[in-house]
């Protein structure tokens, strides 16, 4: 099609954001060297050492309600379990084949993060019989997946999420119920195992979030082994993240409200094994686990599902709720509500309709950083916006990584902005690609308004005023060229009237509240020439009308 990038230039610009060391370290490790913690150190952990007696237990993270209504015990029982709303069988021999489910799944089924529930099922009914499967499970997975196999098994990450989620349900089960002395050391061998593995393999390749998991586990096992030398890198090369991957105001710089949250577990859970090692400086961290908290409540803490910006979902990090807890039990820290967060691009208008709280959320004003912009949609200058915490009008979310419609989902018009002669905000390309990329800034915000100037990659600049009174929300787009053809789009999730539905094209589109979960929302699409201008109201039913343009001067 005439028009459309090569895939070449494609390739080039998305290279092109890369830091030199990313494309250094993805051809060493194609030509399979290993990237290791520090050059030529390779840790030695002594299993004998490991004290599941010292397993710190994380009730408020490990029985988080919500984290545990996504398992249903009983098929776990059976060996059956649903991820991402998929459900397939507990079998390691399956799991090296395409054929099931998705990679996305076969990652998360060993990241046995439902021995949780089966932790929590043996806490609260003292039935072994949850013990006893657990157990099972983690011996088979040590039987049936060798290094040698490799797999997903054996990717740095899921080693990342496993060894954590081993840990949880040892120090639950301990605290318990002792556990059999030859199955405890079974288990240290294996976790000693891939404890070297994942320090031979640090995603440095792909840094963010990838590398914050890898560092979070080593400094975890480090201290679980009680391996001074390793902890001592660990220390440095956390501290060195947290200060790269959380910005001034606390957020990730991924810009997505989920792996924020995710990333917040990591801290808390590294911090709460490192307690008492005079190597991590707690002041510093007591200092960014504020202000990660800070941004978990100003946009959560209402009880409101997690906004839908970049990629997100409401199955994969823990809650608020859990969240807060620990960080309140462990290190005394409450949150503090802000209604900006100018580094992570984040603002929060408010009002009251009826007596329900009505908070809109509004991305602008930053990007991922450019050699970090895989999970990066293109939603500059969207919106959501709750009622009493229920989402009303949303973003389309992220249904899968590994899906046809992934493009889709990460496109315009899967989000509520504006897009001039059809063309998309960033080059958002394959699963986790970006090319060319737009602009943002945010020209003013008040407690009832906000401006932002966006501009696509091909230069075309909108200028969107967001206006917040009572019950109504105004979206006024205005393209630098008078005479573009504009389209404004915007998602409504419950039932939607229109009182001219010749303002609009309306259709079904497709929405991921959860990863995997397909569902249907109301698309509105308003076009015009140069201005277009949409006003919401939040009534019984919600109501969408397009506002009249006055003629420029």
């Amino acid at each position: 099609m005439i028009g459309e990038p090569s895939k070449a230039s494609l390739y080039l610009g998305t290279v092109s954001h890369l830091k030199p060391s990313q494309v250094g370290y993805r051809i060493w490790r194609k030509l399979g060297g290993k990237t290791r913690l520090k050059p030529g150190y390779v840790p030695r952990p002594d299993a004998a050492k490991a004290d599941v007696g010292r397993i710190p237990v994380l009730p408020e993270l490990d029985f988080d309600a919500a984290f545990l209504g996504r398992f249903d015990v009983s098929a776990i029982m059976l060996d059956r379990v649903s991820l991402l709303h998929h459900e397939e069988p507990i079998d390691w021999t399956r799991s090296w084949h395409d054929d099931l489910a998705t990679p996305l799944w076969r990652f998360n089924l060993h990241y046995c993060e439902y021995l949780l529930p089966l932790a929590k099922a043996f806490v609260d009914s003292g039935d072994v019989r949850y013990l006893e499967k657990g157990q099972q499970i983690i011996g088979s997975w040590i039987d049936s997946c060798p290094e040698s196999k490799g797999g997903p098994a054996w990717d740095p990450y899921t080693i990342s999420m496993r060894v954590v989620n081993w840990l949880a349900f040892l120090g639950e089960a301990n605290r318990r119920q002792g556990l059999a002395e030859g199955f405890v050391r079974k288990v240290n061998e294996s976790l000693a195992e891939q404890y070297v593995a994942l320090a031979n393999h640090l995603e440095k390749d792909l840094l963010a979030n990838h590398l914050f998991e890898n560092v979070k586990a080593t400094v975890i096992l480090s201290e679980y082994f009680k391996d001074e030398p390793t902890s001592d890198i660990a220390s440095r090369l956390l501290e060195r993240q947290a200060s790269e991957q959380i910005l001034g105001d606390g957020f990730h710089y991924e810009l997505s409200p989920m792996y924020h949250k995710v990333i917040l577990e990591d801290l808390l859970r590294a911090l709460s094994y490192a307690s008492g090692n005079d190597r991590y400086d707690m002041g510093f961290y007591r200092k960014v686990l504020q202000k990660m908290l800070n941004v978990v409540f100003s946009l959560e803490g209402d009880g409101s599902r997690t906004p839908l910006f970049n990629d997100s979902g409401d199955n994969v990090s823990k809650s608020p709720s859990g969240l807060l807890a620990c960080a309140e039990k462990r290190f005394g820290l409450v949150p503090e509500q802000s209604d900006r967060f100018p580094e992570g691009g984040m603002y929060v208008l408010r009002s009251n309709v009826e007596g329900r709280a009505l908070k809109v959320v509004v991305k602008g004003g930053a990007l991922p950083p450019k050699y970090a912009m895989g999970h990066m949609h293109n939603d500059c200058a969207s919106l959501e916006a709750f009622l009493d915490g229920v989402p009303v009008v949303v973003n389309c979310g992220t249904f899968a990584y590994q899906d046809p419609r992934r493009s889709w989902f990460r496109g315009n018009s899967a989000h509520n902005v504006a897009s001039v002669r059809s063309t998309e905000q960033s080059q958002c390309w394959g699963r986790h690609r970006v090319a060319r990329h737009c602009e943002t800034a945010v020209q003013l915000f008040r407690e009832d308004r906000i401006v932002l100037k966006t501009a696509d990659y091909k230069g075309n600049e909108v200028v969107r005023t967001i206006c917040l009174e009572g019950d109504s929300l105004t979206i006024r787009d205005e393209c630098k060229d008078e005479r573009a053809p504009l389209a404004s789009y915007v998602h409504v999730r419950p039932p939607v009237r229109c009182p001219n539905p010749d303002d609009f094209v309306a259709s079904q589109a497709d929405y991921a509240e959860d990863f995997g979960l397909l569902d249907k929302v109301t698309q509105l699409a308003c076009f015009g020439t140069g201005k277009v201008a949409v006003r919401i109201r939040f009534g019984q039913p919600v109501e969408v009308s397009r506002v009249p343009q006055r003629n420029r001067k």
